[in-house]
Formats: C-alpha cells, structure tokens, sequence
C-alpha cells in the first residue's frame, strides 16, 4: 500500500477507541454509499471547521508536518480510530489555510472555528487535513486502516494478540462483505496488510518492544 492517500477517521466515540461505536458508523456510511457533510446529512449544526458543507479527509503523507507536540489530523484522530482510505487524484480536494497556532490558543476559539466554519475560504489548525464539498462518492474507496496499536493489549502475550487484532479485522470484513466491498484491511502506522498473519504477529512484536513496560 503507497502513502498516496487520504484517510477519513471514523472517530466515534469521545473515549479512546471502541470497535461497536465506530462499526455503527460505518455501517451508516456504507448504506448511505457516500460521505455525507452535515448539510446533506440533514445535521443542523456542525461547529467546526468544516462547517455544514464540507467533509475532512487527513493527507497520509502530510503526517509528520505537524504544530507543537505532533498536533495534526494523523495524532489527534487517525492512529487512534478506524479510518477510510481513498486514493489522491481521484476527485477534487480543497487545501484549508492553515492558521498559525492551534484553534484552543485563540481568544474565543470555538466561536472563531464556528465563523471560519462557515465561510466560503476553508480553514484548518490540522497541517495534514484538505476538504471535500458536500459528498464523496464510496466508490474511490480502496481500504480501512485499524488502530492495531489500540487492540493491544500489553499484558497479553504475543498469541492471544494476535487472535485479537485478527478477529478485530473479521469484524470489518464482515460488515464490507454485508454491503459487497470486497476491500483490504491495514494497519493505520505501517500499512501493513491486516489479512496476513505473519504481519499481524509482526506488528505485535513491535508494539511489544514499544511498550517495554509490559515485557
């Protein structure tokens, strides 16, 4: 899988990670066929920075351009929730002007989000993130990333994480399969394949060096 992407988090839950709440999500998408904005989901208020119109995507290649302490799309969203992949060049994306500090360190930020939100010129803090107006078709779909990094568990051994993470990816698959996607699983830090087991047990090793706490 090449970095020429796009990701869409499905970040559902205000808590961390949870698999129910962010397969109830798109499962909502999958039926729709689309991403939808707020406008077109019938949503009266959306008061961030895209507003009612537009739909925000995270540039995988943008992910270390970040602010202070890695502030952007990929930190605050994407390594921590499942995510839709869609290939770039294949529709029209509008790159935000990119404000010079974060949105919390204005006077008054969350009404300067909601104002910029609404205007015609787009507007981001997130270094990595572009806009799409009004809808975005599944049919570029080419993938799902998973959190691998949230279904493990430290102090579990490297078979029982394993059994964990591939379970997780049959979930997924089995709620594409429903609604005929027939699209790979990876994991959102490698782009490791999520089918193959040898890659699995790889990527627990590696989170298992990481967090030597539980070694």
């Amino acid at each position: 899988m090449n970095e020429q992407i796009y990701l869409h988090c499905l970040f559902a839950h205000l808590f961390g990670y949870d698999t129910k709440s962010s397969l109830l999500l798109l499962e909502e998408i999958l039926k729709s066929k689309y991403l939808l904005s707020a406008r077109e989901r019938g949503v009266l208020g959306n008061e961030n920075f895209c507003g009612r119109d537009y739909i925000s995507l995270e540039d995988y290649e943008r992910r270390f351009i970040t602010k202070s302490n890695k502030y952007n799309g990929y930190n605050q969203y994407a390594i921590e929730c499942a995510s839709i992949i869609f290939p770039k060049g294949k529709f029209e994306v509008i790159k935000p002007t990119i404000l010079d500090k974060k949105i919390s360190e204005y006077p008054n930020c969350w009404s300067l989000m909601r104002e910029l939100g609404l205007k015609e010129e787009r507007y981001s803090d997130l270094e990595d993130e572009v806009h799409v107006k009004d809808r975005l078709s599944l049919e570029y779909m080419n993938g799902i990333t998973l959190p691998t990094n949230q279904v493990f568990n430290g102090w579990k051994n490297i078979k029982n994480n394993v059994i964990a993470i591939r379970n997780e990816v049959l979930r997924y698959k089995e709620l594409l399969d429903k609604y005929g996607y027939d699209i790979p699983i990876y994991d959102v830090e490698t782009l490791l394949s999520l089918e193959d087991n040898e890659n699995i047990e790889e990527l627990v090793v590696l989170l298992k060096k990481r967090n030597k706490w539980f070694r």
